[in-house]
């Protein structure tokens, strides 16, 4: 599973790269207002389709605790939307206005509990949930009461529910790649489609997201190839197209493993009218930004652009476009704008090419608002950051002192939950007095974000940090290092850092711990009195 783990980080952007990335959404940089744009590419064909966005919805802000790290999203007919929440361990439920009516789950190997929340589908009456280190797939009502647990033994690289009692995955396994696997509610495997070009068991090229029509038709986007393709029931190939003209992704070695190095497609979902939208990986010139929209033949219509980086784009039965803002915090609720684009090349306008505030070019619907400054003081910490302060209080003399406890935590270890279990093992083992006492934690930023970064990226950091304290219920302090002060000691990623005060020493453990360590760790305070 842990291959699995990694190619899932590459594939959600929740671990490496993306959390390197975490920046403020392009359209405050710019100043300007992104609720209503058109954001369709440079458009060789006077006549092409053109799409804009207009924003109807946004669920989660800097502030408040509705969404740490949004992974799947699904809605139904009513309007209610449903999100897996990979940072507090939680499926949400929300209303057509965006209010939190429910949420279920925490950490746990339980029903309805999840390690690492991911996938998303939704049926008439229920929801399908996937774990990134849980087999199988959860299911659950509209009303996030717990179902059942269904049965699938290899790990999920996308997930569709094409009823009640059927539902359509993709493995994401080296034996498994290559095949949609039509699987009922009580696991049994109904058919299997075989779309792969070579039954090679051993790539992992052959891993794609999926979209089925009404009629059964399935479409892949290959995450590591460039290939789009269309499927029939029966397992026809109808097309296959390739968009990126681009060269193969590279790969590189990991453990035994041969992992491919970056995606090039994302996410695929259709609108009601069955045309198909493809969201772009990592080799276009807007990465995990450009939307590919072909028609159901295959042909490409148009190609537009995102305001921010998503892991995945969504359409529900009113073309509502829903994608990721604010690396996950937020989820943005778009209205999709179609016209027929009257003039030539170099007309059309995309969100890069916007000005830097107001200005009399600005096209139509483009509204100005007073740029984002950078230099903004950055909010401070407010007491809900930290437990309740405890009074110091100094040994006597000749009365052993106990050790302190540092973690040094990677925030590319932090972004992805199910990497910490060795720290949250160890916090289970320690007694609560000493973990609110002796115990502090420093989140280190990455080298890619140089200290005095840009505000919101570290409002958005610290927000993780606090949904991440909050379900895990941390009891000690979690700081993030914003002048990288600790960053020496935590090259080896996260680390634990023990000083001992008699005699004086400093130890440095790497984690995970091994069984020997985390003896040694516990039994320090074995002798000690409780008081401490």
């Amino acid at each position: 599973m842990i291959w699995a783990a990694i190619l899932q980080g590459i594939l959600y952007g929740f671990a490496g790269q993306a959390a390197s990335q975490v920046l403020p959404a392009a359209t405050e940089r710019a100043g300007i207002d992104s609720s209503r744009i058109p954001t369709s590419s440079l458009n060789p064909h006077p006549d092409r389709l053109e799409i804009g966005l207009e924003e109807v919805l946004s669920i989660g802000d800097l502030s408040d605790d509705a969404l740490f790290m949004w992974a799947g999203v699904a809605a139904d007919t009513l309007g209610n939307i449903y999100v897996t929440d990979a940072m507090d361990y939680s499926l949400k439920k929300f209303d057509s206005s965006g209010r939190l009516v429910k949420r279920t789950g925490q950490k746990g190997q339980g029903p309805g509990e999840f390690t690492a929340p991911r996938l998303l589908a939704a049926s008439d009456r229920y929801l399908f949930v996937t774990d990134q280190s849980r087999s199988g797939i959860q299911m659950f009502d509209r009303d996030l009461g717990f179902v059942a647990h269904i049965p699938f033994t290899l790990p999920i690289s996308d997930l569709a529910a094409l009823s009640d009692e059927l539902l359509a995955v993709t493995p994401l396994s080296i034996g498994g790649a290559g095949q949609v696997v039509f699987l009922k509610t009580s696991g049994e495997v109904q058919k299997k489609i075989h779309y792969a070009a070579s039954q090679n068991a051993l790539t992992l090229r052959n891993v794609a997201e999926i979209e089925i029509d009404d009629q059964g038709y399935v479409y892949l986007a290959y995450s590591f190839k460039d290939r789009i393709e269309k499927w029939s029931p029966k397992g026809a190939n109808i097309w296959s197209r390739r968009l990126l003209k681009t060269e193969d992704v590279k790969e590189k070695k990991v453990m035994q493993f041969s992992v491919p190095t970056e995606v090039l497609y994302k996410s695929v979902t259709r609108d009601s009218t069955g045309r198909i939208y493809v969201l772009s990986g990592n080799r276009t010139s807007h990465p995990s930004r450009d939307v590919f929209v072909l028609d159901r033949d295959g042909k490409h219509l148009t190609t537009f652009v995102l305001p921010e980086p998503s892991h995945c784009i969504y359409i529900d039965v009113r073309n509502r476009l829903y994608t990721r803002a604010n690396e996950g915090v937020t989820l943005k609720i778009y209205r999709l704008l179609f016209s027929k684009s009257p003039q030539g090349p170099g007309d059309a306008w995309m969100l890069s090419h916007a000005p830097q505030g107001p200005s009399s070019a600005s096209p139509p619907n483009f509204y100005p608002r007073i740029p984002a400054t950078s230099s903004a003081p950055i909010p401070a910490m407010t007491s809900s950051h930290f437990p309740p302060a405890i009074p110091l209080k100094i040994p006597p003399i000749g009365v052993p002192r106990p050790p302190l406890l540092i973690f040094l935590i990677d925030f590319n270890d932090f972004m992805c939950p199910a990497c910490l279990d060795s720290l949250l093992s160890l916090c289970r083992t320690l007694p609560p007095p000493i973990l609110r006492k002796h115990v502090w934690g420093f989140v280190i930023l990455p080298q890619s974000i140089p200290p005095g970064s840009d505000p919101v990226a570290i409002q958005i950091m610290e927000k993780k940090i606090r949904g991440f304290r909050r379900a895990n219920r941390i009891a000690f302090p979690l700081i993030l290092d914003r002048s990288r002060l600790l960053s020496g000691a935590s090259r080896q990623g996260t680390t634990l850092l023990l000083l001992e005060v008699q005699p004086p020493s400093a130890s440095l453990f790497p984690l995970p711990l091994s069984r020997r360590d985390l003896i040694r760790i516990v039994d320090l305070w074995s002798p000690l009195d409780d008081a401490f």
